[in-house]
């Protein structure tokens, strides 16, 4: 029997998009606007409730899910339930194009952005005010969900997709902890990943556990230390104390973050100074992973980091000396260039900022940056290259500069002074001299010995002279 959902309307599957630990996704015949998920036989076993679940979310989807102007699917949210004979087999779902974007564990990684290909080029051009702007995104989804009741649970940087605009999408919607609001019951999240969990679900069974919200915001917490820091989280550094390092877990669990100044743990040497940020972000980090180890309620809200990072963009100024740097304003002078000094002694190449032509981003469009608009965020300043669109949920997106042409190849001059002739000349005539003498078993005396020197000499340079011109 064909596939159908809850109302009886017939489900055509075609290709598959992907595959999962839970499932399958198919695309639907007919359909350019969802997906079908369908869940291997051993889930549905293992989790009978899952059709319950799906009911549940369904008919309690998020008002936040898609932005109404650029339909940005924020959340691939469970639309209807799909059937097979009458058993609950998957659902459907808003089909988002992963082509156009690259997941958080990518976006995090300094060493991967520069080296990024294809169809995530634009990645190379990804500069901190980016990072910024993503991480306030990724604070605004946090808080569009907690506004409903939902816990995200399972909030690892390979959940979450972001835009070349900043924008995210966070995937596994059916894995998250949803409340009924009818009748009170919790289906809970049961997966997670150590190094975004809170300490105080360590060791616990997350199967039959129930996760407060401030579990989510230490994760939130993590990934926007990672974005601001260059990848760096905030239990993993040089440890100077006794005996064997401890887990991250455990570290987290007694507060030990890197820049919390404990003689026993600090940041690597590598690792970007916290100096870079101005103090309230730092004072909501502290607060996040020292405090919020022994009381998690005093971690950050959501909206607490949104407007925090919002000032933040606020304040970003752009490196004269290199255009890829963006920092706050409150600085003298550029921390990037002073951070790339120390980690590079000599001199290194400019990295190139501009995409290929396959990758080319939207022209910059919309009003003066300069304005401000009557939302509850207001507009980053940004450079006339730059242009940023408020979301109707409040948050906002960047797009990266316009393609600045082809970057020119540096030319050899040919132009050799009179002492680099000097030495080339003689360095011919000894190696001349040489294979002359290896090869007669003598040193040159006679006028025949010489005149076979000069002409070995004269060929040798002419061979020399014309790879020189050929270059």
């Amino acid at each position: 029997m064909g596939l159908v959902t809850a109302a009886g309307v017939e489900v055509r599957v075609g290709r598959k998009l992907a595959r999962g630990g839970q499932g399958e996704v198919f695309e639907v015949v007919g359909r350019s606007d969802v997906v079908s998920k369908r869940y291997y036989d051993r889930e549905l076993t293992k989790a009978p409730d899952l059709a319950e679940r799906l009911e549940v979310m369904v008919a309690n989807r998020p008002t936040g899910w898609q932005e109404a102007g650029s339909r940005h699917v924020l959340l691939p949210w469970p639309t209807d339930m799909v059937f097979e004979a009458g058993r609950f087999v998957g659902y459907l779902m808003p089909r988002v194009d992963p082509s156009g974007s690259a997941r958080l564990l990518r976006v995090t990684d300094p060493s991967d952005r520069p080296r990024a290909t294809g169809d995530t080029a634009w990645l190379r051009g990804f500069t901190w005010r980016y990072l910024v702007a993503t991480a306030a995104n990724l604070a605004l989804a946090v808080e569009a969900l907690h506004s409903e009741d939902v816990v995200i649970g399972d909030f690892n940087d390979a959940n979450v997709a972001v835009t070349r605009e900043a924008r995210v999408t966070l995937f596994d919607c059916d894995s998250m902890q949803i409340t009924d609001p009818h009748s009170g019951r919790r289906f809970l999240c049961r997966v997670y990943r150590p190094e975004f969990l809170a300490p105080e679900l360590g060791g616990l069974d997350l199967k039959v556990t129930y996760r407060p919200k401030s579990s989510d915001l230490f994760s939130l917490a993590v990934h926007i230390h990672q974005l601001l820091l260059e990848g760096e989280h905030p239990f993993r550094g040089r440890w100077t104390g006794r005996g064997e390092p401890p887990p991250e877990g455990e570290l987290a669990r007694q507060g030990l973050w890197t820049h919390a100044g404990n003689p026993d743990i600090s940041p690597r040497r590598a690792a970007v100074g916290i100096d870079l940020l101005p103090p309230k972000i730092t004072g909501l980090f502290r607060l996040a992973f020292v405090d919020g180890a022994q009381a998690p309620g005093q971690r950050p809200k959501a909206v607490e980091w949104k407007h925090a990072l919002q000032e933040l963009s606020q304040q970003l100024t752009n490196c004269k000396a290199d255009k890829q740097h963006w920092y706050p304003a409150s600085h003298s002078s550029c921390p990037w260039c002073t951070h790339n000094k120390a980690r590079r002694p000599k001199a290194a190449p400019p990295i190139q900022t501009a995409l290929p032509p396959s990758a080319a981003p939207f022209p910059a469009t919309g009003p003066n940056p300069s304005q401000t608009t009557p939302t509850s965020l207001q507009r980053p300043t940004l450079p006339s290259a730059i242009s940023a669109s408020p979301t109707t949920s409040g948050g906002w997106s960047f797009s990266t500069p316009p393609l600045a042409g082809r970057p020119r190849r540096l030319r050899r001059t040919g132009r050799i002074g009179a002492a680099q002739w000097s030495e080339i000349v003689v360095g011919v005539i000894v190696v001349t001299l040489m294979v002359v003498r290896g090869l007669t078993d003598h040193t040159p005396s006679g006028p025949h010995d010489w005149f076979i020197i000069a002409a070995v000499t004269a060929g040798v340079f002419a061979v020399w002279l014309a790879a020189q011109v050929s270059r």
